[in-house]
Formats: C-alpha cells, sequence, structure tokens
C-alpha cells in the first residue's frame, strides 16, 4: 500500500499537482517579455541627474488571461549603454572605477500615465554595473515580487509604465523590454 501511495505522490510532483496539497514553491513560473517602444525605451542619462519616461503598455489582449503570482526583471541581453562623447577620457580610468545606472519602475492603471512616476507602484532600484567600456556587466536585484495591486493592473491587459534612470555616467540607456516571471 505505501508503494501506491509514494507513486502518486511521485505523479502528482511531477505533473505539477503538488500545488493541491499546498506546495507552492512548485507552481510553475513563465517567463514573458515585454517589449518597450521607443518612447521608453530610449534614455538619454546625464550623469547625477535622473531622468523619466513613461508611457502605456499593453500586457495581454486575452480575457482569459489571468496571473496570480509575479516578479519583475530586467534582463542584461535586453540592456545597453552607450556612453556619450564628453566620457571619452574617461574610458582611460574607467577599469578600476565602479560606474552604475539605476532603474526604477513605476506601475500604474493606464489612466494615471501623466501621474505614474508620483503614484505608481515602485519596483526598484535595479543597480546595473558597467564595465570599463560602459557595458552592462550585472543587475541588482535579480528581481522584485510584484504587489498583489500590480498582478491585479496586468491581469487588466494594459497598464502606465514610468522608467527613472540615474546613471554616474552620461549617455544613453537602451532597454528594450522588461521580463515579468509569471505564476498562474
Amino acid at each position: 500500500m505505501q508503494s501506491s501511495i509514494k507513486k502518486v505522490i511521485l505523479v502528482l510532483v511531477a505533473v505539477g499537482g503538488a500545488q493541491v496539497v499546498g506546495c507552492q514553491s512548485l507552481i510553475p513560473t513563465v517567463t514573458v517579455t515585454v517589449g518597450l517602444d521607443e518612447n521608453l525605451s530610449l534614455i538619454d542619462v546625464v550623469a547625477g541627474e535622473a531622468n523619466t519616461k513613461r508611457g502605456r503598455v499593453f500586457f495581454s489582449s486575452d480575457s482569459n488571461f489571468s496571473i496570480g503570482r509575479g516578479s519583475l526583471e530586467i534582463d542584461l541581453d535586453a540592456l545597453g549603454f552607450t556612453a556619450s562623447s564628453t566620457n571619452a577620457t574617461k574610458l582611460i580610468s574607467a577599469q578600476s572605477m565602479s560606474d552604475t545606472i539605476q532603474v526604477t519602475a513605476f506601475v500604474a492603471s493606464p489612466e494615471l500615465l501623466d501621474t505614474v512616476c508620483e503614484v505608481g507602484e515602485k519596483y526598484g532600484p535595479f543597480t546595473v554595473t558597467l564595465d570599463g567600456t560602459f557595458q552592462p556587466t550585472s543587475v541588482s536585484p535579480s528581481s522584485i515580487t510584484l504587489t498583489q495591486d500590480t498582478i491585479d493592473l496586468l491581469n487588466t491587459g494594459s497598464f502606465s509604465l514610468c522608467l527613472q534612470v540615474d546613471s554616474s555616467v552620461s549617455g544613453t540607456v537602451v532597454l528594450s523590454s522588461l521580463n515579468l516571471n509569471v505564476g498562474f
């Protein structure tokens, strides 16, 4: 009899049915890449000064789409930085310096586009470390857990997004997408 119980438990775990018995860590997550249009993805920065961009993001048009939990992350493959020409002399000494970019995301309902940077749910800052040639090498934290308010917004299919970027180096930040790790 014990052998058949072990087989049932193994089958439940293998097919994801372990959530029935309360094991939340076994619920699978899916990474959804949310592309950002040019209005949001190209951000000119001046060293030491924060710059913001805002826009509407359409997440899903499927009325059956519903997530239960999730996190936000910045993927290094979706991130680039071009230092301005005024940084040419700094390139020589940059190898020993630790230049960074900080990206903070704010999320609010679509109708709050004009105030999303002030009233939206705050995620971050994400700190991006740049190497000696100003290329992104790491992001910390790797992800930030979404609040229930943000999950509810995602389930509506669209939201307002504000990206606030602060950099120790002048140039242009390119962030082509954000990743949402979602559980259903």
